[in-house]
């Protein structure tokens, strides 16, 4: 029954460069909360801006009881040849709402999201990210990978919208979802407008179960199923965890560990 309400203002001056890191994390209760947040990057000429969280507010109990609505708004502009890079790692909360986007408005200009969105037994994560291009020769880079266990639900939705004006435009999604067990669910909704015939739009999508093989294989050394659940989900991430800062890599492979206990399948 409480909620948090912050508001945070990143403005990266011509030439700069800053590496932004947020942990988010919670207490157990049997209420739910509220976090409602909004973060707003502004990166000049020549600018970068990267922006990394991990997210790990209580997600309720294995019954859908209590955790925390996430809900945030995350945006930023980039002027020309300026870069905004957004890398997240979601694994709490109840309830996810969180589509980070960059308006590439200068020519040159460069955005980035990689994500990671783990949900278990009763959470939903519904994230996702927006590019609009508006300037010449800008380029984006979406990878997300989504892992659903229990009762959960993944959603990743992603808006690229390329304008007129941005010729020679350049784009690639790459969305990999995997599910742990047959009662969950992943979800991709892309949405995708390309008003420049000079654009370059490219994008892919997978959804896959862990691979029985690569199971047995491991089980046959000794590793007992839910650490061989770990490592190989651990290495389907292993791409995103590279954007990290140093830092947060190690909490982010300790967060999934935490995160798939009990997890056998």
């Amino acid at each position: 029954d409480t909620g948090q309400f912050e508001r945070t203002l990143i403005i990266a001056d011509k030439g700069s460069y800053v590496s932004y890191l947020e942990g988010c994390t919670a207490p157990m209760r049997k209420t739910h909360q509220l976090h409602a947040a909004v973060v707003e990057l502004i990166a000049l000429d020549d600018a970068e801006i990267k922006y990394s969280t991990l997210q790990n507010w209580y997600p309720g109990d294995k019954d859908g009881n209590g955790g925390v609505y996430n809900f945030v708004t995350k945006r930023g502009i980039a002027h020309k040849n300026a870069k905004i890079s957004w890398t997240q790692v979601e694994t709490g909360s109840a309830i996810t709402w969180k589509y980070p986007s960059v308006i590439l408005q200068g020519d040159n200009s460069v955005g980035e999201f990689y994500s990671v969105a783990l949900v278990n037994n009763y959470q939903q994560a519904d994230t996702g990210t927006k590019m609009i291009h508006i300037g010449k020769n800008t380029k984006s880079t979406i990878v997300a990978k989504g892992i659903s266990a229990g009762k959960a639900q993944n959603t990743y939705r992603g808006q690229v919208k390329i304008m007129p004006t941005a010729d020679n435009a350049k784009n690639f999604t790459q969305c990999d979802s995997l599910l742990i067990g047959d009662e969950c669910g992943a979800h991709t909704v892309p949405y995708i407008e390309v008003r420049n015939p000079s654009a370059q739009m490219g994008h892919e999508a997978t959804t896959s179960k862990v691979n029985d093989d690569q199971l047995f294989y491991l089980q046959q050394r000794g590793i007992d199923q839910e650490e061989a659940n770990y490592m190989i989900i651990n290495g389907f991430c292993r791409g995103i965890f590279k954007e990290l800062p140093f830092e947060f890599a190690a909490e982010a492979s300790q967060l999934l560990r935490v995160s798939l206990e009990g997890v056998v399948g």
